[in-house]
């Protein structure tokens, strides 16, 4: 399990609301979805990028993670462009 204590910011909650996407799902991809990208460099905390599926239908999540603690944060959620994204959507064209 990547995240067990898991806080949702505004700005997730926001995008969720606009995708259309249900929290709930954001919150199962934090807690089993495959890290696909690592931000390690970022401040506060080392961020991660996710991916997980709703149906058949993927969801990319970011989630930053205080590293001693584990606790994270949602920090964003949305459907990857499959303009942008390869056919797995684990990478970017």
């Amino acid at each position: 399990m990547f995240c067990e204590k898991i806080e949702i910011s505004r700005h997730a909650i926001k995008n969720a609301l606009e995708r259309g996407i249900d929290l709930k799902d954001a919150l199962e991809i934090v807690r089993h979805g495959e890290i696909i990208k690592k931000y390690l460099d970022t401040k506060p905390h080392p961020c991660y990028l996710l991916l997980g599926y709703r149906g058949d239908k993927p969801i990319h999540v970011v989630v930053a993670k205080e590293e001693v603690t584990e606790e994270c944060w949602l920090i964003t959620v949305y459907y990857p462009d499959p303009d942008v994204w390869n056919e797995d959507f684990k990478s970017k064209k």
